[in-house]
């Protein structure tokens, strides 16, 4: 089979992806890493085939976006922050790469913040898979959303609060 990966994030996102490619390519399959230049001496080390975006660096996202951390109003400034600012300017280039790579693939498996996967993989009648590397990102009446790493609190109105949490940032990220 022939996969297509692509992370997004740091290094640390990138990784976990740079094993899973090593595990399939020691299966006998085929596989592409896509992401940002910065990532090609990485994945050229893994011994994976990489397909570079055209998306300028990003620098030090936290230095620049410093309210991603914010635990304000439940991270919804933050999952605005992270989505508008930082995630959404690498669409384009994103897609772009993907389109040009998934009609020769299998299937794509991208990061959970590699939303253009899915548009890719549909365009091109692939099945895609979404890979969550971080507990916040997946809905829980036990922990709160995003980069906050806390939890929701105990009893019944913690759990409340922490439903209405989630269902304000799916609000905001579905018209995002």
């Amino acid at each position: 089979m022939r996969w297509l990966l692509s992370s997004w994030g740091s290094r640390g996102d990138l990784h976990p992806f740079l094993t899973l490619g090593r595990g399939l390519v020691a299966r006998g399959h085929e596989v592409h890493v896509v992401g940002p230049p910065e990532w090609s001496g990485d994945t050229a080390q893994a011994g994976l085939r990489f397909v570079a975006t055209d998306e300028p660096p990003r620098g030090d996202i936290l230095r620049q976006h410093p309210q991603i951390l914010s635990s304000c109003w439940g991270g919804i400034p933050s999952l605005r922050t992270l989505t508008r600012e930082v995630i959404a300017p690498g669409f384009p280039p994103l897609l772009a790469a993907l389109r040009a790579e998934a009609s020769a693939h299998d299937a794509i498996v991208a990061h959970h913040f590699a939303f253009p996967a899915a548009i890719a993989a549909e365009l091109a009648g692939k099945p895609w898979a979404t890979v969550t590397l971080a507990p916040g990102v997946i809905p829980s009446a036990y922990s709160v959303p995003g980069a906050q790493f806390g939890r929701a609190g105990r009893g019944p109105l913690a759990r409340l609060r922490n439903r209405i949490t989630w269902g304000a940032g799916k609000m905001i990220t579905r018209r995002m």
